[in-house]
């Protein structure tokens, strides 16, 4: 039977806040920038000094060695992690689901379904973190 190969993410206590970004991903950006301008609110009030970071993840970043970027976009997450030495990830679902009592909308009796990103496989710990939110 072959063995899976899990990929972690950075641990939330080794991020150096003065090296975080959030980088909401082109197709988030261009669908709801108002929503990344509300996400990054979150993070800065709930988690740290987190910058807005928008080069897009083909592209070389410009960041340097150490800095962390949290991401919702699976195939971001990839390519900042593989593609460009020194550079961390953790997702957005990870960071939203640390934070202890982060008030979210409460959508009562509405049916919610997940579809798991197939290039999340490798990190099941932000399936995980989803649905605990």
């Amino acid at each position: 039977m072959k063995k899976n190969n899990f990929i972690e993410s950075i641990d939330i206590k080794e991020i150096d806040m003065e090296k975080c970004y959030f980088n909401p991903g082109c197709a988030f950006a261009i669908y709801n920038n108002d929503s990344v301008n509300e996400i990054l609110e979150i993070l800065n009030k709930n988690f740290g000094d987190v910058k807005l970071h928008n080069i897009c993840c083909h592209n070389n970043p410009g960041l340097e060695n150490g800095s962390t970027i949290i991401n919702n976009c699976a195939g971001c997450d990839r390519r900042f992690r593989s593609l460009y030495d020194g550079v961390n990830t953790i997702s957005l679902w990870e960071i939203l689901n640390s934070i202890k009592d982060l008030k979210l909308p409460s959508y009562d009796d509405m049916l919610v379904s997940v579809q798991d990103s197939c290039s999340f496989r490798e990190k099941p710990q932000v399936h995980k973190a989803i649905r605990s939110l």
